[in-house]
């Protein structure tokens, strides 16, 4: 009878009707069917709905509740213990791939205010200064593009990380191939080290299964345990022990993975949350379970190591490898806001920042986005992370300014960072390549 029947809901009681619904099932994080017709109906103004609907939009959210247990829900907003003091490192890396730019973001970032940004909200920050990669230490090695650039440096960066045990460690990239020495130096420092790495791709690749041959997609395959053999004999990259254990990383917003890669996370069951994860069921209820199968604590707490990629390109299209369908801007920030409430973040990444691509617009998008991550990461509120944005705009006039451009050197700039010299072990960028560099910086 129930479903036969329409209810008249009075025009003044279906704005309450609409709020306590969105209210309880934001809460839950419950996609229904029904929840959604429900909130449809009196959004579009229909003031007739199914009886059925309101039982499912009071009811399922209860069930839920008690099927999965109040814990994530009951997480409070609260400061890492690790945060107190935070050591922040500009990675000014970009030889893990072939687009110039990147080496430059850190500095854009502090330009634009990141440093002031995370001390107005209430944290002690030691600004540490860049480690750069050397140019000149290019070439490829058995079929890997600059291992000894970026084993060089990635090496210098771990010992960094590794000596400041009791600080909370923000490097902001750089290509995401730093990730080698960031992680790599956490989990020196705390063993049994959790690592939620949110990204388009998994960089997960050997020196076996890599199609471009480019360290921004490998960090992880030099680091994770169960691939014992792979980068045998790769000048640069010897040095590296396997710190990574396969249940302690997990994967979210994954749509670009190769082929090898996918046989790699099988085999190891690595778990990973796919775009179409998020969109099936909810981002709430994916960083839900990812939290709870890694189960930071203060023994092993949290890296958080953030490509910009992970976002759709229409809110972050300022990066080298975009790829389409991805992460919402609100969905970046859950991610975020959720790690922070565990209490057990202790390191994170911002990287993949490409100032040299895209318009003006597109850069300062995509730096405000990295603040916006950063600042959810440290338990700042939306409200703060909002407020700042008037200080951010503030700061674009001065900085546009100081780099004494109107606008970026745009994407259909060809430039590569390894020479094109064949297999060799070391070798020197091309005379081009640096002219290309110095054009790039001159008209940031």
């Amino acid at each position: 009878q129930l479903s036969q029947a329409k209810w008249q809901v009075p025009p003044k009681l279906q704005v309450k009707f609409m709020s306590v619904c969105f209210s309880v099932t934001d809460l839950c994080a419950l996609r229904t069917k029904a929840v959604r017709r429900f909130c449809l109906l009196l959004l579009h103004g229909n003031c007739d709905f199914w009886p059925g609907d309101f039982v499912m939009a009071v009811f399922c959210p209860v069930s839920r509740c008690l099927a999965v247990g109040v814990r994530s829900y009951s997480r409070q907003a609260t400061r890492a213990r690790f945060v107190d003091n935070i050591s922040l490192i500009g990675a000014c890396c970009e030889v893990g791939q072939p687009r110039l730019g990147t080496r430059d973001a850190p500095d854009i970032l502090r330009d634009l205010g990141i440093v002031d940004y995370v001390k107005r909200s209430g944290y002690s920050v030691v600004d540490n200064g860049d480690i750069k990669d050397d140019p000149k230490l290019c070439g490829v090695v058995r079929g890997v593009k600059n291992p000894v650039a970026v084993g060089s440096f990635c090496r210098t960066l771990s010992e960094r990380i590794a000596a400041e045990k009791d600080k909370f460690h923000l490097t902001l990239g750089g290509d995401h191939s730093m990730a080698l020495g960031t992680v790599h130096g956490h989990a020196t420092a705390r063993p049994g080290l959790k690592v939620l790495w949110v990204d388009a791709h998994a960089d997960i690749n050997t020196d076996l299964t890599s199609p471009s041959g480019n360290l921004h997609g490998m960090p992880l395959g030099v680091l994770m345990q169960g691939l014992e053999g792979a980068f045998d004999n790769v000048t640069g990259l010897d040095w590296f022990e396997r710190k990574l254990r396969p249940e302690d990383l997990v994967y979210i917003g994954l749509r670009e993975v190769d082929e090898g890669e996918v046989e790699i996370i099988n085999r190891l069951g690595i778990k990973s949350f796919y775009n179409t994860d998020i969109q099936n069921n909810g981002i709430r209820a994916v960083v839900d379970e990812a939290l709870n199968i890694l189960q930071p604590s203060v023994e092993q707490p949290l890296h958080l190591s953030f490509d910009i990629d992970a976002l759709d390109p229409v809110f972050a299209p300022s990066t080298g490898t975009s790829v389409p369908y991805g992460l919402t801007r609100d969905e970046g920030l859950h991610i975020c806001q959720e790690v922070a409430r565990t209490g057990f973040l202790a390191g994170m990444d911002i990287v993949e920042v490409n100032p040299a691509l895209g318009s003006k617009l597109d850069v300062l998008k995509t730096a405000r986005l990295a603040f916006d991550m950063v600042g959810a990461s440290l338990g700042l509120s939306l409200d703060a992370i909002q407020e700042a944005q008037d200080e951010f705009e503030a700061v674009i006039p001065p900085v546009t300014a100081k780099y004494g451009a109107t606008h970026f050197v745009t994407r259909d700039v060809g430039r590569e960072v390894e020479p094109s010299v064949g297999d060799q072990e070391v070798g020197e960028k091309p005379a081009a390549a640096k002219a290309s560099l110095k054009k790039s910086t001159a008209t940031f």
